[in-house]
C-alpha cells in the first residue's frame, strides 16, 4: 500500500473545487460548509435550520410558543 502525506490539495486552475469521481471515505471527523445528499443513520448535535421532503419527524418538542401552517390533528388534547 502506498502513502501520500499532503498539507494542502487544490485544483490545477487553484480556484475550482477538487473532484473525487471515486469518492471518498472519511474515518474520524468531516468538517463542511455545507452538504448535499441522503443521509444514513442518526444525526447528532445542533441540527438548526431543518427543512426536507416529504416528512421531517420529531419525537418531542419543547419551546415557549408555536406557529403553525396548514391543518393541525389531534387525537387528545389535555
Amino acid at each position: 500500500m502506498s502513502e501520500i502525506r499532503v498539507n494542502t490539495i487544490k485544483s490545477e486552475d487553484g480556484a475550482s473545487p477538487i473532484s473525487f469521481n471515486k469518492g471518498v471515505n472519511v474515518s474520524g471527523v468531516a468538517t463542511a460548509t455545507s452538504f448535499v445528499g441522503d443521509v444514513t443513520g442518526n444525526v447528532t448535535g445542533n441540527a438548526t435550520g431543518l427543512t426536507g421532503t416529504p416528512d421531517i419527524t420529531i419525537n418531542n418538542i419543547t419551546g415557549v410558543a408555536a406557529t403553525f401552517t396548514g391543518v393541525v390533528t389531534y387525537e387528545d388534547v389535555t
